[in-house]
């Protein structure tokens, strides 16, 4: 098969090449930087006007593209609503621009990264939460990604009837060549023997180990899915506090660093933690064993220190 994967230099993007090229998949890659394990690498900004004849001029060469994972954006942490309606909601509309274009360019699958932020604060402590609670996201990143995923709905009404989307909602996500995010913020410091800073000492943080995703994303590709769009999320399947994630990482590290609790703490829970029941039955989802994880990615940052 053809698979077409934007932000495919990045950190999930460049662990996706790999496996779907091991799997013998012609891997397109599509992002503004070269993409080192995909079949053929574009260097290409999805949110330009030259994107729409860029993208045409690919299928022409190559062919269409059977499946398309979408998992480019912005960093989260960005908190700039121009910045990410560029990144997901321009990207995300060039791409389905040329995808709708004729019969001839639409995928088969049509798999869209979006993020369990878009749920945003969890007022009434319901956990874990299933893809029918409601959203209210309050970050840029979480904002645009929902706009994607109402942008996506609608092209699935109008236009291309016959391509299956399906929306996988993420929580953090952890890797060894990942320098951003809640577990990173963690393993900066433990490796420099620094306090761990932490913000929310009772709240419950859902995060998961990169390879899950990939592994998920995988299986959703050769699945068959009962509804033509669908939404489900993704996450580790426990709920584990903030500390929790703390100590486990220090001891897994073998690391002396101690653990400090802000005074001026949040005002309110920034508590989640997802029900991956829909995951689990449609694509027979099972995260890795918490321990089990985290241990790969201390071997993963170790190795890279070496």
């Amino acid at each position: 098969m053809i698979v077409w994967i934007t932000g495919s230099a990045g950190f999930l993007g460049n662990r996706l090449c790999k496996a779907f090229v091991e799997g013998g998949h012609t891997v397109i890659g599509l992002s503004r930087r070269i993409s080192p394990n995909a079949t053929k690498s574009f260097c290409i900004d999805l949110c330009s006007q030259e994107a729409f004849t860029k993208l045409d001029n690919i299928i022409q060469m190559n062919g269409k593209p059977d499946i398309v994972i979408h998992a480019a954006s912005a960093r989260s942490s960005i908190n700039n609503y121009g910045v990410h309606v560029e990144s997901s909601l321009l990207t995300t509309a060039n791409l389905l621009d040329v995808l709708s274009h004729s019969s001839h360019s639409s995928p088969k699958l049509f798999i869209y990264t979006s993020t369990m932020r878009v749920y945003g604060r969890v007022v009434d402590h319901v956990y874990p939460i299933n893809e029918n609670y409601g959203v209210m996201p309050e970050t840029p990143y979480a904002v645009a990604k929902l706009l994607c995923e109402s942008l996506l709905y609608k092209c699935w009404k109008q236009k291309l009837r016959y391509t299956q989307f399906m929306i996988l909602r993420l929580p953090s996500l952890y890797g060894g060549e990942h320098e951003e995010g809640f577990m990173a913020s963690l393993a900066q410091p433990a490796l420099a023997g620094e306090p761990l800073k932490l913000l929310n000492n009772l709240g419950t943080r859902d995060l998961l180990h990169v390879d899950d995703v990939v592994n998920a994303i995988i299986a959703c590709a050769s699945a068959k899915m009962p509804e033509w769009m669908d939404t489900m999320n993704l996450g580790c399947g426990v709920r584990i506090t903030v500390s929790e994630w703390a100590k486990m990482l220090l001891s897994t590290l073998h690391s002396d660093s101690s653990i400090m609790f802000d005074e001026n703490d949040l005002p309110y829970d920034t508590s989640i933690c997802a029900d991956i029941t829909k995951a689990r039955g449609l694509l027979g989802f099972v995260p890795t064993p918490i321990k089990e994880s985290i241990k790969r990615y201390v071997d993963e940052l170790l190795a890279k220190q070496r």
